[in-house]
């Protein structure tokens, strides 16, 4: 099978190994890893830490990089990947008379201070917890369920 060369995609055309534990969510042990039930998955988009560093959307989160003992490393969502999602998810729309122009899914300037706020909450609840009791998702999931509460309002 030949592999198009796409230069705007973030494996840039190339074959990207995959985790199967972060699909699926499962199990993971490493030895160095004290909790023997870590989950581990995609992040699906691009976030801030409290360090300044940034993962991206192909980074996996886990209870060992996105906590130290009870406090969230987690700083911030980009919605880079999101707003690309529905412009992508809005083109395909009108193309296919799923929804007429204007009347497409909007991410404006009002839900994405409100979508950012309701994934930092999620992790500053998490940091509370016991590690085995926190239920990590992917942060583009997180958005995308926000999000559909927002415009269900």
């Amino acid at each position: 099978m030949a592999v198009k060369n796409e230069t705007n995609s973030p494996a840039g055309g190339g074959v990207v190994k995959l985790n199967t534990a972060s699909i699926k969510g499962e199990s993971i042990t490493d030895g160095s890893n004290d909790q023997k039930n870590a989950f581990e998955f995609l992040s699906g988009e691009k976030i801030e830490l409290i360090d300044g560093t940034f993962f991206n959307s192909l980074q996996n989160i886990n209870n060992k990089n996105l906590f130290i003992d009870k406090k969230t490393l987690f700083k911030n969502t980009t919605l880079s990947e999101l707003e690309m999602f529905i412009k992508i998810l809005n083109g395909a729309a009108v193309a296919l008379g799923l929804l007429t122009p204007g009347n497409e899914i909007v991410l404006n300037e009002n839900i994405k201070p409100i979508i950012k706020k309701y994934i930092l909450n999620n992790f500053n609840t998490m940091q509370t917890k016991d590690p085995a009791d926190r239920r990590i998702q992917p942060i583009f999931i997180m958005e995308v369920i926000k999000l559909m509460q927002e415009i269900g309002k």
